[in-house]
């Protein structure tokens, strides 16, 4: 599945760098910019998660771990 970038908006590189952008602004609007981010995050997922995942971040731990590289 393909999702369109909307054009308007700047496409961050990672996480820290929307919360780079959301401390930026006011401290009584970052609550509700944060809300609205975990929001748009959680919709992305829905969409792009058709099939539940065949392994979990904890399996991938556990199998670094058993395999000695964490």
């Amino acid at each position: 599945m393909y999702i369109e970038p909307i054009g308007l908006f700047n496409t961050p590189e990672s996480w820290e760098d929307v919360m780079t952008w959301i401390n930026s602004h006011n401290p009584e609007d970052r609550a509700h910019l944060v809300t609205a981010a975990g929001m748009a995050w959680n919709l992305a997922c829905s969409i792009s998660n058709t099939k539940p995942p065949t392994m979990t971040l904890g399996d991938v731990i556990k199998k670094e771990k058993e395999a000695g590289r964490r």
